[in-house]
């Protein structure tokens, strides 16, 4: 099928909704849990935790209807936004523990694929210009900045006067997003690849789709993927309510984290030059390195003038890391299994670690608590402190320098 003539903007304009999307109610929605819903540490914690393992169960659940019916990639993608838009709006009027726990739940069992289908679906999409992903992914940073400033400084600061009570608006502007990423998709083909892959995955009974995971190197790089990402959520779960203890106000927090954004932009523009320049491992360690030098500062308190440089260590952690592991796996495998690979690498992140991750960080924010009021975030951010280090040091040792598979039919041969 011929490639719509503007086929990278498109994309790029996918990526800026999907994550737009993410960046309208993530920084403030621990902020939301904790200090408008009034619910413990723990409790917070449940919810973003439990929630995500719905995100687990879709991935696989829509990875058999996709392998084993004719909905590709693109047609599941707009099914599951047109859900998440509905359970979205259907959130902002929940108030109890157990109706939040479980409206969420319906919205992360529709939103947690999409990651994985995008993905997918841009990579396929890019064809013999994968290397070009980096780029498109400039859509995604761009997205953040347009949500964090557009709801956090826009809406709540100037139109509400940081009235708390309007945090779950958030959520209305992620159904919006979600809305957007259903009509781009629409113009865009379902790629040649894609189809290649869904009929391959059928002729081999769906084995051929997690063949890939006998290979020694790429369960090497997961497991240090699965680690990251894991202490990775601490970031998000913590940084709102550490915002607030420090002086800033609810409608700061967005804008606030959107500098992370900045140092994005800038590494991912580079990206592709780097990776080339020092290979993808050494590019995957400096994202850690970043990662563990922030939760250190963090820990360590610095002056209230010195958090916004902290939080431009937070691009280097996204393209560094999240954006090269992607890269670095999708290098190492074959057009037949790339859809089913990238439904697992955006499971094991934001489902298995953002599951683990929220819960951990719920009970570490509960145990820095003194006397059931102040917490101690010196303590709380020690905790994915020591967890990135041994990410960095697994990394280091287990993962040899890079090497690419002949083919996806070595990986199926090994197993």
């Amino acid at each position: 099928m011929k490639k719509p003539k503007y086929l990278m903007i498109l994309l790029f304009f996918v990526s800026f909704a999907q994550t737009g999307l993410i960046g309208c109610f993530l920084p403030v929605f621990s902020v939301y849990l904790k200090d408008y819903l009034k619910f413990s540490g723990s409790q917070t914690g449940m919810i973003l935790g439990i929630s995500v393992i719905a995100s687990i169960f879709a991935t696989l659940i829509i990875t058999g209807i996709t392998g084993k019916t004719k909905l590709d990639n693109r047609n599941m993608i707009i099914i599951l936004h047109s859900m998440a838009a509905l359970f979205a709006v259907i959130f902002t009027f929940q108030h109890s523990f157990i109706l939040v726990l479980a409206i969420n739940l319906l919205y992360t069992f529709s939103l947690g694929p999409t990651n994985g289908l995008i993905n997918g679906f841009i990579f396929a999409s890019l064809g013999d210009q994968r290397k070009r992903f980096g780029l498109i992914r400039l859509g995604g940073t761009i997205g953040w900045i347009a949500s964090g400033w557009g709801f956090g400084f826009v809406y709540l600061r100037l139109l509400h006067n940081n009235d708390v009570n309007y945090l779950s608006h958030s959520f209305y502007f992620a159904a919006f997003f979600s809305l957007l990423v259903i009509i781009l998709v629409f113009f865009i083909p379902s790629p040649e690849a894609d189809a290649r892959s869904a009929e391959n995955v059928n002729i081999k009974s769906g084995k051929l789709s997690l063949a890939w995971l006998h290979d020694s190197r790429i369960r090497n790089i997961l497991i240090v993927f699965l680690l990251a990402g894991l202490v990775d959520v601490f970031y998000y779960f913590g940084v709102g309510p550490y915002l607030k203890s420090r002086g800033y106000l609810e409608s700061d927090i967005s804008p606030l984290m959107t500098l992370g954004q900045i140092t994005e932009i800038c590494a991912l523009f580079f990206l592709e030059k780097i990776v080339k320049k020092i290979g993808y491992k050494n590019t995957v360690l400096l994202g850690l390195a970043a990662q563990m030098l922030r939760y250190f500062l963090f820990a360590a308190g610095v002056p209230l003038l010195g958090l916004p440089f902290i939080i431009l260590l937070h691009g280097f952690v996204v393209a560094f890391l999240y954006t090269t592991v992607t890269m670095m796996i999708d290098s190492m495998i074959g057009d037949e299994v790339r859809s089913s690979v990238h439904q697992i690498i955006a499971m094991l992140w934001t489902g298995v670690a953002s599951s683990l991750g929220n819960l951990l960080a719920g009970f570490s924010m509960d145990f820095s608590t003194s006397g059931g009021k102040t917490v101690q975030y010196g303590y709380f951010w020690l905790v994915p402190a020591v967890g990135t280090a041994a990410a960095l040091i697994l990394m280091m040792f287990s993962v040899r320098p890079d090497s690419r598979l002949s083919s996806v039919k070595e990986i199926s041969d090994r197993g």
